[in-house]
Protein backbone atom coordinates (compact mmCIF):
# COMPACT_ATOMS: atom_id res chain seq x y z
CA UNK A 1 0.00 0.00 0.00
CA UNK A 2 1.64 3.33 -1.03
CA UNK A 3 1.71 6.31 1.68
CA UNK A 4 -0.83 9.15 0.89
CA UNK A 5 0.73 12.38 -0.05
CA UNK A 6 -0.84 15.40 2.06
CA UNK A 7 -1.77 18.36 -0.06
CA UNK A 8 -0.62 21.24 1.43
CA UNK A 9 -1.18 25.47 0.48
CA UNK A 10 0.95 27.65 2.25
CA UNK A 11 -0.58 31.56 1.89
CA UNK A 12 1.74 34.36 2.74
CA UNK A 13 1.46 37.95 3.15
CA UNK A 14 3.32 41.53 4.08
CA UNK A 15 1.69 44.67 5.65
CA UNK A 16 3.52 46.91 3.21
CA UNK A 17 4.37 46.94 -0.21
CA UNK A 18 6.79 50.05 -0.35
CA UNK A 19 10.19 49.71 -1.88
CA UNK A 20 13.40 50.09 0.26
CA UNK A 21 13.94 48.88 4.14
CA UNK A 22 11.54 49.17 6.87
CA UNK A 23 10.29 47.38 9.32
CA UNK A 24 7.58 45.13 8.29
CA UNK A 25 4.62 42.74 9.61
CA UNK A 26 4.87 39.58 7.63
CA UNK A 27 2.58 36.15 8.22
CA UNK A 28 2.06 32.61 6.61
CA UNK A 29 -1.00 30.56 7.19
CA UNK A 30 -0.52 26.57 6.18
CA UNK A 31 -3.69 24.68 5.54
CA UNK A 32 -3.90 20.92 4.54
CA UNK A 33 -6.64 19.57 2.19
CA UNK A 34 -9.40 18.01 3.49
CA UNK A 35 -8.20 18.50 7.02
CA UNK A 36 -9.09 21.44 9.69
CA UNK A 37 -5.58 21.43 10.27
CA UNK A 38 -3.72 24.89 9.94
CA UNK A 39 -1.38 26.67 11.52
CA UNK A 40 -0.36 30.20 11.28
CA UNK A 41 2.49 32.53 12.63
CA UNK A 42 3.31 36.36 12.78
CA UNK A 43 6.33 38.47 13.68
CA UNK A 44 8.13 41.61 12.56
CA UNK A 45 11.62 41.94 10.72
CA UNK A 46 13.55 45.09 9.45
CA UNK A 47 14.15 44.35 5.88
CA UNK A 48 12.78 44.70 1.90
CA UNK A 49 9.12 43.36 0.92
CA UNK A 50 10.71 40.47 -0.50
CA UNK A 51 13.21 39.81 2.58
CA UNK A 52 9.71 39.53 4.40
CA UNK A 53 8.03 37.40 1.99
CA UNK A 54 10.95 35.09 1.74
CA UNK A 55 11.04 34.46 5.46
CA UNK A 56 7.68 33.89 5.71
CA UNK A 57 7.54 31.23 2.90
CA UNK A 58 10.93 29.34 4.13
CA UNK A 59 9.69 29.73 8.30
CA UNK A 60 6.36 28.18 6.98
CA UNK A 61 8.27 25.01 5.03
CA UNK A 62 10.71 24.54 7.76
CA UNK A 63 7.57 23.44 9.99
CA UNK A 64 6.97 20.70 7.56
CA UNK A 65 8.57 17.57 8.58
CA UNK A 66 11.28 16.95 5.53
CA UNK A 67 10.25 12.81 5.03
CA UNK A 68 6.68 13.16 5.03
CA UNK A 69 5.22 13.16 1.34
CA UNK A 70 3.38 16.09 0.33
CA UNK A 71 2.52 18.40 -2.18
CA UNK A 72 3.00 22.21 -1.15
CA UNK A 73 1.19 25.24 -3.29
CA UNK A 74 2.62 28.43 -1.95
CA UNK A 75 0.54 31.39 -2.45
CA UNK A 76 2.72 34.60 -2.72
CA UNK A 77 1.77 38.25 -3.04
CA UNK A 78 5.24 39.21 -4.65
CA UNK A 79 5.64 38.20 -8.16
CA UNK A 80 9.28 38.49 -8.37
CA UNK A 81 9.81 35.66 -5.86
CA UNK A 82 7.56 33.51 -8.00
CA UNK A 83 8.94 34.40 -11.33
CA UNK A 84 13.17 33.52 -8.90
CA UNK A 85 11.47 30.72 -7.83
CA UNK A 86 10.27 29.22 -10.60
CA UNK A 87 12.99 30.04 -13.08
CA UNK A 88 16.12 31.21 -11.36
CA UNK A 89 16.47 29.24 -8.28
CA UNK A 90 16.90 25.68 -9.24
CA UNK A 91 18.17 26.24 -12.36
CA UNK A 92 20.53 29.25 -12.47
CA UNK A 93 21.79 30.84 -9.27
CA UNK A 94 23.20 27.64 -7.34
CA UNK A 95 25.29 27.09 -10.42
CA UNK A 96 26.80 30.86 -10.53
CA UNK A 97 27.72 31.03 -7.10
CA UNK A 98 24.42 32.74 -6.07
CA UNK A 99 24.96 35.62 -8.54
CA UNK A 100 22.96 37.37 -10.81
CA UNK A 101 23.55 37.74 -14.32
CA UNK A 102 25.10 41.46 -13.58
CA UNK A 103 27.78 38.82 -11.47
CA UNK A 104 26.63 40.43 -8.27
CA UNK A 105 25.37 38.19 -5.17
CA UNK A 106 21.68 38.41 -4.84
CA UNK A 107 20.01 39.96 -2.24
CA UNK A 108 18.78 37.50 0.64
CA UNK A 109 20.77 35.17 -0.46
CA UNK A 110 20.49 33.30 2.56
CA UNK A 111 16.82 32.66 2.84
CA UNK A 112 17.04 31.93 -1.44
CA UNK A 113 19.57 29.05 -0.48
CA UNK A 114 17.52 27.77 2.80
CA UNK A 115 14.39 27.37 0.14
CA UNK A 116 16.87 25.91 -2.51
CA UNK A 117 17.87 23.25 0.14
CA UNK A 118 13.52 22.96 1.02
CA UNK A 119 12.84 22.39 -2.59
CA UNK A 120 15.53 19.75 -3.47
CA UNK A 121 13.72 17.90 -0.99
CA UNK A 122 12.23 14.08 -2.28
CA UNK A 123 9.42 14.29 -0.49
CA UNK A 124 8.30 17.19 -1.25
CA UNK A 125 6.93 18.68 -4.52
CA UNK A 126 7.05 22.51 -4.10
CA UNK A 127 4.89 24.65 -6.61
CA UNK A 128 4.34 28.74 -6.89
CA UNK A 129 1.52 30.63 -7.01
CA UNK A 130 1.87 34.23 -7.69
CA UNK A 131 -0.67 37.35 -6.63
CA UNK A 132 -3.56 38.03 -3.37
CA UNK A 133 -5.20 35.12 -2.42
CA UNK A 134 -8.34 34.57 -0.42
CA UNK A 135 -6.16 34.74 2.77
CA UNK A 136 -4.23 37.96 2.22
CA UNK A 137 -7.01 40.20 4.28
CA UNK A 138 -6.94 37.69 6.89
CA UNK A 139 -3.30 37.85 7.07
CA UNK A 140 -3.08 41.31 7.05
CA UNK A 141 -5.71 41.80 10.12
CA UNK A 142 -3.36 39.15 12.27
CA UNK A 143 -0.60 41.24 12.00
CA UNK A 144 -2.37 43.86 13.80
CA UNK A 145 -2.19 42.04 17.08
CA UNK A 146 1.10 41.64 19.06
CA UNK A 147 1.58 38.46 19.60
CA UNK A 148 5.04 38.61 21.54
CA UNK A 149 2.86 38.81 24.98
Amino acid sequence: MSEKILKTHIYTAVDSARLGKEERNYGYLIMADGHERKRQGYNLIYGSRQRAELTAITQALERFDTTTPCEIEIHCEDRSIVHHATNDLKDKWQFKGWKNYRGKEIADRDLWERLYRRMENKFQKITFTKGKHKYSRFLREGMKFDFSI
